[in-house]
């Protein structure tokens, strides 16, 4: 299975190219030239791997949450790679993903509700909490949560009806203060990853071979159905809104 990813949801515009057991990666840090670096980065990486795009048996991708434009473009742009040979999509959300790449980094097969939680800016952030275990050598992901957008503070509050959480992505730094204080006034359960998490191509191919097939077979799209998870308007439509 030749499987190429992508990911342009944050700062960071990634490509994975898995070519039988070798995977191959291209990356570039700046967000405002996704759209310009985004296709000659999906060329570089297959021309590392020696594949052209007819060798490419499944399409990957995340669908936000995470920067309006970052997740227009990769939608966007899988969709037109799918779309002349009618090729799958894999899409999962920044924030499940994030969810898998850290109970992958935790190495503890027990069950783990993890909170993903992505920048949001203001003090607010992208959220969800998901049970993970392992069963069989294989990941199970539940979504116990759904993704939305709030203030840190409402975030906690719904959070704390999970007694034992982990928070991980990438701003768990910047709030870590805000976490330990809540878990000690609350007496919770709560610890957080100093390593922090971002979405990342290469995640993709990590979820796809780790993950329960069942699971996987449900986040499998066309050009015609994959849309993008936003939850939140984008700053443009809040600015119209205002002025009514």
């Amino acid at each position: 299975m030749n499987i190429l990813g992508i990911d342009t949801t944050g700062k960071l515009a990634s490509v994975v190219v898995k070519k039988e057991d070798k995977i191959f990666i291209g990356s570039d840090i700046n967000n405002i030239t996704h759209s310009e670096k985004l296709l000659p980065l999906i060329h570089k990486t297959l021309k590392e791997s020696n594949l052209n795009f007819n060798d490419i048996n499944l399409l990957a991708t995340t669908n936000g949450p995470g920067s309006f434009t970052g997740c227009r473009i990769g939608v966007a742009t899988i969709k037109a790679l799918s779309h002349p040979r009618n090729i799958d999509i894999l899409a999962i959300s920044s924030l499940e993903l994030i969810a898998f790449e850290a109970y992958l980094s935790l190495n503890d097969n027990n069950e783990k509700y993890i909170c993903s939680i992505l920048d949001a800016r203001n003090n607010r952030v992208y959220y969800a909490v998901y049970r993970l275990y392992k069963k069989d050598k294989k990941i199970n992901i539940e979504t116990v949560s759904n993704t939305s957008n709030d203030d840190l503070s409402i975030v906690l509050d719904n959070v704390s009806t999970f007694n034992s959480c982990i928070f991980a992505g990438d701003c768990t730094n910047k709030f870590k203060d805000d976490i330990l204080e809540y878990t000690k006034n609350n007496n919770l359960n709560y610890t957080y990853l100093d390593n922090e998490i971002e979405p990342e191509a290469k995640f993709l191919v990590n979820y796809y071979e780790n993950v329960a097939e069942n699971i996987v077979s449900t986040k499998y799209y066309t050009t015609y159905n994959l849309d993008v998870v936003y939850s939140r308007v984008s700053q443009a439509e809040r600015m119209q809104n205002e002025k009514h």
